[in-house]
């Protein structure tokens, strides 16, 4: 939004890209928003061919048109089976446990990326196989190993409240150790407190945001009651990762996904991210447990 200067241009931009494209291009369009159903809508009643990725529930309530039914890719069942319809052709995948990348954003992301390759041709063969062995990009809820039963992830690339709530939705058997701070954007924090509660084991603050950030977790247990986890404010990003090894207990995940800019001790995301994973490994050396 810095470039664009509001939502609102940032949005008008998007869908300038559509009207450089002749009417029976296909459109893939995420259609988990209100701004993005609106988008499909638009494009269904001028004749433009879009391919709606979503829930299947949700795509059936929002599709403008029966006809739109024929074009989409969603996660299908309890198995979160990735299906894709092309053409009133329906394709079924690979479940999403077979993927190595977690959270529903990023089995979206998958979907999208599948729609794409079936349409320039390639096999369904090829795809699942492509499916099941991408692995994560660094800093984008990346593994980082095991240490004695606790599972660590490097997601600094999340430095808004939102990536760390997707984030924490990819964790949805786990306890999380969470390891918030870094240089504050002075956003909205109130979704992110609210992700917290029942997922968070503990909420470690650290760096220049941690003021802030520990202010409104403390508001929100002041306004709504007891929290269901531990908040700590830290100084360093070294403590907050000594700390949380020490809260953390097997079967649960450390997460660095900080909601913060990395510029008050590190000079990038990825140099943060890098020295995360540097003490995971200097954790498991010393444990002798590493995975």
């Amino acid at each position: 939004l810095s470039w664009h200067g509001s939502y609102a241009e940032y949005v008008k931009a998007k869908k300038a890209l559509f009207r450089c494209m002749k009417p029976d291009a296909p459109r893939i369009i995420d259609a988990t928003t209100d701004e993005t159903h609106n988008i499909i809508t638009s494009l269904a009643k001028s004749g433009c061919r879009s391919i709606a990725i979503g829930s299947l529930s949700g795509l059936e309530e929002d599709m403008p048109t029966p006809a739109d039914a024929r074009e989409m890719a969603f996660l299908r069942g309890d198995n979160s089976l990735l299906t894709i319809v092309l053409d009133g052709i329906e394709y079924a995948l690979v479940a999403a446990a077979e993927l190595q990348i977690r959270g529903e954003h990023n089995q979206l992301n998958a979907l999208a990326a599948s729609a794409a390759a079936l349409l320039i041709g390639v096999s369904i063969e090829d795809l699942r196989e492509g499916l099941r062995s991408f692995v994560p990009l660094e800093h984008r809820i990346e593994p980082c190993g095991v240490v004695a039963g606790r599972e660590f992830f490097n997601d600094s690339k999340a430095t808004n409240p939102e990536a760390t709530i997707k984030a924490l939705s990819a964790f949805t058997d786990q306890s999380v150790v969470l390891l918030l701070g870094g240089r504050d954007k002075g956003t909205d924090l109130s979704e992110l407190v609210a992700a917290c509660e029942g997922k968070c084991r503990a909420v470690i603050c650290y760096g220049e945001a941690q003021e802030r950030f520990s202010d409104a977790f403390r508001a929100n247990s002041q306004r709504d009651g007891q929290s269901t986890f531990s908040l700590i404010a830290v100084d360093s990003f070294a403590q907050a990762f000594s700390i949380a090894c020490t809260i953390a207990r097997p079967g649960d995940v450390v997460l660095l996904s900080p909601a913060c800019a990395s510029f008050d001790e590190f000079t990038s995301f990825e140099h943060r991210g890098e020295v995360f994973k540097s003490l995971v490994r200097e954790l498991g050396s010393s444990d002798g447990q590493g995975q």
